[in-house]
């Protein structure tokens, strides 16, 4: 089996979060919660992908990268 480096990188961060609450998988979710209302600029809907790229944003959400992207069309569920 191949090991890819990004997936352990991915592993590595989910198991180092789930250790810092103390394993409680709840714990983990409020964390998880907290952070998405800390930076709600940085969320993207469903709704915001069928309406298109908000303006400074790129197509995955974050503004830094929208110099660089090109605008890609929704999929659909």
């Amino acid at each position: 089996m191949t090991i890819d480096p990004i997936v352990e990188e991915v592993r590595a961060a989910r198991e180092k979060l789930f250790e810092a609450c103390n394993n409680d998988l709840d714990a983990l979710l409020r964390h998880l919660k907290d952070q998405e209302q800390q930076d709600q600029s940085r969320l993207v809907s469903r709704k915001d992908l069928k309406a298109g790229r908000k303006r400074g944003t790129a197509s995955n959400g974050h503004p830094e990268d929208a110099e660089n992207s090109e605008s890609v069309p929704a999929r659909e569920p």
